[in-house]
């Protein structure tokens, strides 16, 4: 019988018992595989043996997100800025929150839409820390089934996480052809062309990135949408991940 580990996250030493844990880790596994090189290479910082460990880009099976409804949440604001929002701190939702907080005190009309699955009130509260108040350009969404609902929906999605394995949300966001941008962190997808990149905790960039991708002309907006979507449609589809993880086995 062969031992194969998946590792969706970064391998994070933690608790009493992590050298244990890393050593059953290391030596009960044949083969390693990561679905980002930033996770393969939390694997070998737990002395994992190199030619045990493989990264495979987890991939999306992009036909669920071919059938859309529009969502009517704009109202009286112009701009719509999605986003997941749980666990808001490590979503980098106060990031996120300051730099449009910035944008509508200069006559911008911005709302943000946060989904979550829970921690609503814990994400609120984390908002009203980071403002000093709970502005009324937030909108919190549940959650759904039906994400090409919410990515279509909106002018922009933000993946603004201080630590992800493979953030899944911008790759789906630019196959649904919703302009993206990300914190340059390892576990978000970098390597999407046309997509914006900002350090993670830069505030100032991230509302000057933001101000500057809404006025982009709707040609370039067509056609950045365009590039990310075919990208995407490329190299993260669940094809190619089974094909690659076949070869495994």
């Amino acid at each position: 019988v062969r031992f194969v580990a998946n590792l969706h996250n970064h391998y994070i030493p933690t608790g009493r018992l992590w050298l244990w844990r890393a050593w059953l880790f290391r030596t009960t596994n044949d083969c390693v595989i990561g679905d980002s090189s930033s996770v393969s290479e939390s694997a070998f910082a737990i002395n994992v043996k190199k030619e045990k460990v493989v990264t495979i880009l987890n991939s999306i099976q992009f036909s669920r997100l071919d059938d859309y409804q529009l969502q009517d949440w704009k109202h009286e604001y112009k701009h719509t800025i999605l986003m997941f929002g749980y666990p808001w701190h490590r979503k980098g939702v106060d990031v996120v929150a300051k730099a449009i907080h910035l944008l509508n005190q200069q006559t911008q009309s911005i709302q943000l839409c946060i989904a979550q699955s829970g921690g609503v009130e814990a994400t609120n509260e984390g908002i009203r820390q980071a403002l000093g108040y709970m502005p009324n350009w937030v909108k919190n969404l549940p959650p759904t089934e039906r994400l090409a609902d919410y990515y279509n929906s909106a002018d922009i999605f933000i993946s603004a996480g201080r630590e992800e394995g493979l953030s899944y949300s911008p790759i789906e966001a630019a196959y649904c052809q919703c302009d993206v941008i990300c914190s340059n962190i390892p576990g978000n997808p970098t390597d999407i062309p046309t997509i914006g990149l900002y350090s993670v905790e830069d505030v100032d960039a991230l509302s000057a990135m933001i101000a500057e991708r809404l006025a982009f002309s709707a040609e370039k907006k067509l056609n950045n949408k365009q590039q990310q979507h075919d990208y995407v449609f490329a190299h993260y589809n669940v094809e190619n991940w089974a094909e690659e993880v076949i070869k495994i086995y």
